[in-house]
């Protein structure tokens, strides 16, 4: 059977769904957002192959599902430049990854230092949110500029929201960053 990438109409997360006639009838239920809709309602993303693993889903052996009850913020997660092995710690919340900037610029909150000019000063958030059930998501997506982002070599177009799994690896140019939990 084929699988397929759906996007929530809700949050916007990507999930990996099996392509079935009988999905036209049913209804889904997110697994970022918790919310219940439509199979119709979900918008078909591309054809998925086996490595993806930028999409989320109720059943993915490759799911992160990281339980961090009472552990210490850079537990959380963080990035590594692949160019000079520096770690970038990420928190929960909203992070806005972008180029170290001097200038009067509005700052990102975790500054990447490369002096790549393809890598924007607010090129991408990394969204960490704890759910529910106690289980910490990374949600990866576009900060609205013109440099192309990858993960994992599948690009991150407007309005996706991908979930990162430990390993991932995000690229734009010719700075490369891994991410890591």
């Amino acid at each position: 059977m084929n699988t397929i990438k759906i996007k929530c109409p809700n949050c916007g997360a990507i999930l990996l769904v099996q392509d079935n006639p009988s999905n036209q009838g049913k209804s889904v239920r997110c697994p970022a957002c918790k919310d219940r809709h439509k199979f119709i309602e979900f918008k078909l993303i591309k054809p998925v192959f086996e490595e993806d693993k930028t999409c989320i889903g109720q059943s993915l052996p490759n799911e992160d599902r990281t339980r961090l009850p009472n552990m210490p913020v850079s537990t959380i997660g963080y990035l590594v430049n692949e160019t000079d092995n520096q770690k970038y710690s990420l928190v929960e919340g909203v992070n806005l990854i972008g180029r170290k900037t001097y200038q009067q610029a509005p700052l990102a909150s975790v500054p990447i230092f490369t002096d790549d000019r393809g890598f924007s000063r607010k090129h991408m958030f990394i969204e960490v949110t704890k759910g529910a059930d106690g289980i910490i998501r990374h949600f990866a997506y576009n900060a609205y500029n013109k440099n192309e982002t990858k993960v994992n070599g599948s690009l991150l177009v407007e309005g996706d929201k991908v979930i990162l799994h430990s390993g991932d690896r995000i690229e734009s140019s010719r700075t490369t960053l891994l991410f890591k939990i």
